[in-house]
């Protein structure tokens, strides 16, 4: 799609993942590997947990269990957990391939965890708008959240690990941050509002 569609001519093709002339399709233990030819940080979490050696005892291949392969799906925050839609349940629910119930309880926790922090990020974007909609600066704290977003960002990546502890330092990060944030914007818009009152004290003769 990236190549056909969107002229992306930097986008891999079939012989990254299958070689040129003696093209064959990658093997159920290296599948990782291949898409860790590019998706480098990814790949270095996922092949260092316990998870990748079950998938290669029960003959799943990898990436493309979750991710499928030619038609792969675009990765989004729903694909994690263990509600309706999310990957884990397909195994978790059913403790199909000897998937576990503490396995499915950290989906949840990684799950959550990653939508406190959207949500703290959204409310913070709320405030800082409506602090610039009355004139108040605060380009200063709006660069500040950018932390956030690389912490929520890092928390996805993360999430590869099947660990809830580093995913959950990376959303505490940016949940400090977005908090700090929406401090600093609740500030601008109390110093709105004292202008406002003592413009009007100002003005009564």
């Amino acid at each position: 799609r990236a190549l056909l569609e969107k002229g992306d001519l930097s986008a891999p093709t079939c012989n990254d993942c299958h070689g040129n002339h003696g093209a064959v399709p990658p093997d159920v233990d290296s599948v990782a590997n291949a898409c860790g030819t590019c998706h480098a940080k990814v790949g270095a979490l996922f092949a260092e947990t316990r998870m990748r050696h079950r998938f290669e005892e029960v003959q799943l291949p990898g990436c493309a269990t979750c991710h499928s392969n030619h038609q792969i799906r675009s990765p989004s925050d729903e694909m994690l957990g263990m509600s309706e839609g999310a990957v884990c349940i397909r195994c978790h629910e059913t403790g199909q391939f000897g998937a576990t119930t503490a396995g499915a309880d950290t989906a949840r926790t990684m799950r959550s965890g990653l939508e406190r922090l959207k949500q703290q990020i959204s409310e913070a974007e709320q405030k800082l708008a409506q602090a610039e909609r009355l004139g108040m600066e605060v380009r200063a704290p709006r660069f500040e959240l950018r932390k956030a977003f690389d912490s929520l960002t890092n928390a996805r990546a993360l999430v590869h690990s099947f660990s809830p502890g580093p995913v959950t330092e990376a959303i505490d990060g940016g949940l400090d941050v977005s908090k700090q944030v929406t401090e600093k914007a609740e500030m601008a818009l109390h110093e709105h509002t004292a202008r406002r009152v003592w413009l009007a004290v100002s003005l009564v003769p």
